[in-house]
């Protein structure tokens, strides 16, 4: 999906560009705050947020090798 809206623009207006800058850069301030309220390696958070965020935001976790990302659903069923 993302690359279809990269596509929206005519000429240099780059209006899907620009949605996906600021959606990426949404995500990312989202993975920010969530590495400042953990503060040991034993600390739980647990993140209710939208689906649409969910592949990017455990991306960033994934890949910054400071945290094991669990899928919440493991637990409640």
């Amino acid at each position: 999906m993302y690359m279809a809206v990269a596509r929206i623009g005519k000429g240099e207006e780059y209006i899907g560009i620009d949605w996906i800058r600021w959606w990426y850069q949404r995500n990312l301030i989202i993975y920010y705050n969530l590495t400042k309220i953990t503060k040991l390696p034993s600390d739980k958070t647990l993140l209710v947020i939208g689906s649409a965020h969910v592949h990017l935001i455990s991306q960033f976790l994934k890949e910054s090798r400071l945290y094991e990302v669990q899928n919440v659903s493991d637990y409640l069923l």
